[in-house]
């Protein structure tokens, strides 16, 4: 008489074996997708809160702006891709002082492209900040009172429309975040 031993053949191990690899394998994949999903999902977060946090810095200065200049000082903006604020100095009650003025200037650094500069000039003193360091492209539009863009003169500029991209590049691959924003002048 045969006794039977308890236990698992060979076949029922390695059909188990199996199945834990394929179980494993797709438990991975899952995870790897997640945090792949979430590294992309963090990046395009913070290029947008950046993106933001610039163009809010833009805007400030231009809803204080009462003129747009071509040249100031050893400054000019014959493109789109910067511009010179003319920004009245204001007294204690806010209130704008005659023939007073300040300037700011956004542009692309000449040396590293990808950051954008604002440049302060009050007095003779110059102040330079880099506001944002992933710049993809940034492009200020001119446009009057009715909201068409200026061409050529731009003394009748109302509004400014702020096209403005930064992107950053991981493993190949790039993320970008782009804003538009118009804003009008002061008194315009």
């Amino acid at each position: 008489m045969q006794s039977k031993k308890a236990g698992f053949t060979l076949i029922e191990i390695l059909i188990v074996i199996a199945l834990s690899a394929i179980l494993m394998e797709t438990i991975y994949t899952i995870y790897q997708k997640t945090n792949q999903s979430y590294t992309i999902t963090t990046i395009k977060s913070g290029l947008y809160s950046q993106n933001l946090q610039t163009l809010d810095t833009i805007r400030k200065d231009i809803k204080k702006t009462n003129r747009i200049l071509t040249n100031y000082s050893t400054y000019s903006s014959i493109d789109n891709h910067s511009i010179i604020l003319q920004i009245p100095k204001l007294d204690t009650n806010k209130a704008p002082i005659a023939g007073e003025y300040y300037h700011v200037i956004y542009r692309q650094n000449p040396t590293e492209p990808t950051e954008l500069q604002r440049i302060e000039i009050i007095d003779a003193n110059t102040t330079t900040r880099t506001i944002s360091q992933k710049i993809s492209e940034i492009i200020f539009t001119p446009k009057n009172n009715l909201g068409n863009i200026i061409v050529g003169n731009i003394e009748s500029t109302a509004q400014i429309m702020i096209n403005l991209t930064i992107a950053e590049t991981l493993k190949s691959h790039t993320y970008q975040s782009r804003l538009t924003s118009n804003e009008t002048m002061r008194n315009k």
